[in-house]
Protein backbone atom coordinates (compact mmCIF):
# COMPACT_ATOMS: atom_id res chain seq x y z
CA UNK A 1 0.00 0.00 0.00
CA UNK A 2 1.48 3.31 -1.14
CA UNK A 3 1.90 5.73 2.23
CA UNK A 4 1.07 9.62 1.74
CA UNK A 5 4.74 10.66 0.91
CA UNK A 6 4.84 7.80 -2.24
CA UNK A 7 1.26 9.27 -3.36
CA UNK A 8 2.48 12.92 -3.45
CA UNK A 9 5.80 11.94 -5.69
CA UNK A 10 3.38 10.13 -7.83
CA UNK A 11 1.03 12.65 -8.54
CA UNK A 12 4.05 14.81 -9.25
CA UNK A 13 4.75 12.93 -12.95
CA UNK A 14 2.68 12.34 -15.50
CA UNK A 15 3.55 9.41 -18.18
CA UNK A 16 3.93 11.37 -21.75
CA UNK A 17 3.65 9.02 -25.43
CA UNK A 18 6.71 6.81 -25.80
CA UNK A 19 9.52 7.86 -27.71
CA UNK A 20 11.17 6.38 -30.73
CA UNK A 21 13.54 4.15 -29.20
CA UNK A 22 11.24 2.86 -27.24
CA UNK A 23 11.55 4.55 -23.76
CA UNK A 24 9.11 6.22 -21.73
CA UNK A 25 9.40 10.66 -21.18
CA UNK A 26 8.46 11.52 -18.06
CA UNK A 27 7.32 14.97 -17.19
CA UNK A 28 6.73 16.95 -13.67
CA UNK A 29 3.94 19.14 -13.42
CA UNK A 30 4.77 22.89 -12.47
CA UNK A 31 4.10 23.92 -8.45
CA UNK A 32 4.30 20.05 -7.27
CA UNK A 33 8.27 19.92 -6.80
CA UNK A 34 9.31 17.86 -3.72
CA UNK A 35 10.33 20.12 -1.08
CA UNK A 36 12.26 19.31 1.97
CA UNK A 37 10.37 17.13 4.87
CA UNK A 38 11.30 19.86 7.34
CA UNK A 39 10.75 22.63 4.73
CA UNK A 40 14.01 23.85 5.79
CA UNK A 41 16.40 25.48 3.01
CA UNK A 42 19.94 23.75 3.12
CA UNK A 43 22.83 26.00 4.71
CA UNK A 44 24.27 28.79 2.57
CA UNK A 45 27.82 28.61 2.01
CA UNK A 46 29.86 31.18 3.36
CA UNK A 47 31.10 34.31 1.51
CA UNK A 48 35.35 33.51 1.50
CA UNK A 49 35.85 36.77 3.45
CA UNK A 50 33.43 35.46 6.01
CA UNK A 51 36.53 32.63 6.56
CA UNK A 52 39.23 34.80 6.02
CA UNK A 53 40.59 38.32 6.20
CA UNK A 54 42.86 37.92 2.54
CA UNK A 55 42.73 35.00 0.17
CA UNK A 56 46.66 35.31 -0.23
CA UNK A 57 49.94 34.31 1.45
CA UNK A 58 52.62 36.58 1.92
CA UNK A 59 56.07 35.28 0.91
CA UNK A 60 57.42 35.13 4.30
CA UNK A 61 53.82 32.91 5.32
CA UNK A 62 54.86 30.63 2.00
CA UNK A 63 58.17 30.23 2.93
CA UNK A 64 57.27 29.29 6.58
CA UNK A 65 54.78 26.53 4.78
CA UNK A 66 57.79 25.07 2.83
CA UNK A 67 60.00 25.18 5.23
CA UNK A 68 57.57 23.47 7.87
CA UNK A 69 56.68 20.64 5.02
CA UNK A 70 60.60 19.84 4.50
CA UNK A 71 61.05 19.48 8.23
CA UNK A 72 58.47 16.44 8.29
CA UNK A 73 61.49 14.42 6.72
CA UNK A 74 61.51 11.59 4.25
CA UNK A 75 60.13 11.67 0.54
CA UNK A 76 57.14 13.42 1.51
CA UNK A 77 58.65 16.50 2.65
CA UNK A 78 60.45 17.00 0.01
CA UNK A 79 57.35 16.31 -2.36
CA UNK A 80 55.00 18.65 -0.24
CA UNK A 81 57.60 21.38 -0.05
CA UNK A 82 58.45 21.19 -3.48
CA UNK A 83 54.66 21.45 -4.70
CA UNK A 84 54.33 24.16 -2.49
CA UNK A 85 57.51 26.21 -3.80
CA UNK A 86 56.08 25.32 -7.58
CA UNK A 87 52.70 26.24 -6.85
CA UNK A 88 53.65 29.71 -5.52
CA UNK A 89 56.38 30.54 -8.14
CA UNK A 90 54.08 29.28 -11.29
CA UNK A 91 50.35 30.06 -9.92
CA UNK A 92 49.53 26.86 -10.37
CA UNK A 93 45.68 25.51 -10.00
CA UNK A 94 45.96 22.55 -7.92
CA UNK A 95 44.64 20.04 -10.70
CA UNK A 96 47.62 21.65 -12.86
CA UNK A 97 49.89 20.85 -10.09
CA UNK A 98 48.84 16.92 -10.31
CA UNK A 99 48.77 17.13 -13.72
CA UNK A 100 52.61 17.76 -14.24
CA UNK A 101 54.80 14.83 -15.05
CA UNK A 102 58.25 14.64 -15.96
CA UNK A 103 58.07 15.50 -19.43
CA UNK A 104 57.14 18.96 -18.66
CA UNK A 105 60.02 19.77 -18.15
CA UNK A 106 63.07 20.41 -20.36
CA UNK A 107 66.47 19.84 -18.40
CA UNK A 108 68.86 21.22 -21.33
CA UNK A 109 66.89 24.41 -20.59
CA UNK A 110 65.50 24.03 -17.47
CA UNK A 111 61.77 25.41 -18.53
CA UNK A 112 58.63 23.84 -17.29
CA UNK A 113 55.72 23.74 -20.21
CA UNK A 114 52.51 24.18 -18.13
CA UNK A 115 49.18 22.98 -19.21
CA UNK A 116 46.58 25.83 -18.34
CA UNK A 117 43.24 24.68 -17.11
CA UNK A 118 39.75 26.85 -16.69
CA UNK A 119 40.48 28.07 -20.34
CA UNK A 120 43.69 29.96 -19.68
CA UNK A 121 46.48 30.16 -21.86
CA UNK A 122 49.87 27.66 -21.56
CA UNK A 123 53.07 28.44 -21.28
CA UNK A 124 56.20 27.89 -20.58
CA UNK A 125 58.43 29.12 -17.41
CA UNK A 126 61.60 29.39 -16.21
CA UNK A 127 62.67 26.75 -13.26
CA UNK A 128 64.21 28.13 -10.46
CA UNK A 129 67.48 26.44 -8.63
CA UNK A 130 65.27 25.56 -5.55
CA UNK A 131 62.84 23.94 -8.07
CA UNK A 132 65.73 21.92 -9.90
CA UNK A 133 67.66 20.80 -7.01
CA UNK A 134 64.30 19.44 -5.77
CA UNK A 135 63.15 18.09 -9.03
CA UNK A 136 66.43 16.09 -9.11
CA UNK A 137 66.03 14.80 -5.71
CA UNK A 138 62.48 13.41 -6.34
CA UNK A 139 63.22 11.98 -9.42
CA UNK A 140 66.19 9.94 -7.40
CA UNK A 141 63.43 8.74 -4.75
CA UNK A 142 60.61 7.86 -7.38
CA UNK A 143 59.32 5.69 -10.52
CA UNK A 144 56.05 7.14 -12.46
CA UNK A 145 55.73 9.39 -15.20
CA UNK A 146 53.98 12.10 -12.62
CA UNK A 147 55.98 14.14 -10.37
CA UNK A 148 53.72 14.27 -7.73
CA UNK A 149 53.03 10.90 -6.66
CA UNK A 150 51.00 9.56 -3.16
CA UNK A 151 52.06 6.57 -0.91
CA UNK A 152 50.18 4.21 -3.58
CA UNK A 153 52.22 4.98 -5.99
CA UNK A 154 49.49 6.88 -8.24
CA UNK A 155 49.63 10.10 -9.38
CA UNK A 156 49.16 12.74 -5.96
CA UNK A 157 45.10 13.62 -6.06
CA UNK A 158 43.54 17.66 -6.18
CA UNK A 159 41.84 16.34 -2.51
CA UNK A 160 45.38 14.76 -1.59
CA UNK A 161 47.15 17.78 -1.71
CA UNK A 162 44.03 19.89 -0.04
CA UNK A 163 44.85 17.97 3.06
CA UNK A 164 48.82 18.23 2.82
CA UNK A 165 48.46 21.81 2.70
CA UNK A 166 45.43 22.06 5.29
CA UNK A 167 48.24 20.49 7.59
CA UNK A 168 50.95 22.16 6.93
CA UNK A 169 49.07 25.24 7.81
CA UNK A 170 48.43 24.29 10.86
CA UNK A 171 52.02 22.89 11.94
CA UNK A 172 53.54 26.08 11.08
CA UNK A 173 51.05 27.86 12.84
CA UNK A 174 48.93 30.07 10.33
CA UNK A 175 46.75 31.87 11.25
CA UNK A 176 44.85 31.75 8.42
CA UNK A 177 43.09 28.14 6.76
CA UNK A 178 45.13 27.32 3.98
CA UNK A 179 43.95 25.86 0.81
CA UNK A 180 46.04 25.59 -2.58
CA UNK A 181 44.37 28.21 -4.73
CA UNK A 182 45.47 30.64 -2.17
CA UNK A 183 49.05 29.91 -3.64
CA UNK A 184 48.20 30.58 -7.19
CA UNK A 185 46.99 34.39 -5.65
CA UNK A 186 49.95 34.87 -3.69
CA UNK A 187 51.94 34.91 -6.67
CA UNK A 188 49.78 37.40 -8.60
CA UNK A 189 49.59 39.71 -5.33
CA UNK A 190 53.86 39.12 -5.41
CA UNK A 191 54.41 40.51 -8.69
CA UNK A 192 52.08 42.78 -8.42
CA UNK A 193 53.45 44.01 -5.41
CA UNK A 194 56.65 44.31 -7.18
CA UNK A 195 55.65 46.30 -10.06
CA UNK A 196 55.61 44.06 -12.67
CA UNK A 197 54.15 44.33 -15.78
CA UNK A 198 50.57 43.66 -16.45
CA UNK A 199 50.97 41.85 -19.72
CA UNK A 200 53.69 39.88 -17.96
CA UNK A 201 51.58 38.47 -15.64
CA UNK A 202 48.90 37.71 -17.52
CA UNK A 203 51.14 35.63 -19.75
CA UNK A 204 52.75 34.14 -16.13
CA UNK A 205 48.94 33.10 -14.82
CA UNK A 206 47.88 32.29 -18.01
CA UNK A 207 44.94 34.46 -18.32
CA UNK A 208 42.76 34.49 -21.40
CA UNK A 209 41.50 38.21 -19.95
CA UNK A 210 43.28 40.93 -18.98
CA UNK A 211 41.29 41.90 -16.43
CA UNK A 212 41.71 39.03 -14.00
CA UNK A 213 45.17 40.15 -13.85
CA UNK A 214 44.69 43.71 -13.71
CA UNK A 215 42.87 42.96 -9.76
CA UNK A 216 45.95 42.15 -8.52
CA UNK A 217 47.34 44.92 -8.82
CA UNK A 218 44.34 47.14 -7.87
CA UNK A 219 44.29 45.24 -4.46
CA UNK A 220 48.30 44.81 -4.25
CA UNK A 221 49.05 45.56 -0.38
CA UNK A 222 51.80 47.60 -1.59
CA UNK A 223 50.70 49.56 -3.89
CA UNK A 224 49.00 52.72 -1.98
CA UNK A 225 52.69 52.96 0.00
CA UNK A 226 53.41 55.96 -1.50
CA UNK A 227 50.03 57.47 -1.82
CA UNK A 228 49.85 61.23 -0.44
CA UNK A 229 47.50 61.25 1.93
CA UNK A 230 46.85 63.35 4.51
CA UNK A 231 47.45 62.77 8.55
Amino acid sequence: MLTCRALQICKTVETMKNTANGKVALQVVAGTAAQPVSGRQPPRRRPNKELRVREYLTSVEVETLITTAQKRGGRYGLRDALAIRMCWRHGLRVSELCALTWSHIDWPTQRLTIHRAKGSIDGTHPLSRAELKGLKALQAQQTGRHIFMNERGAPMTETGFRKTLATVGVAAGLALPIHPHMLRHSCGFYMADRSEDVRVMQDWLGHANVQNTVRYSQLAPGRLDKARAPG
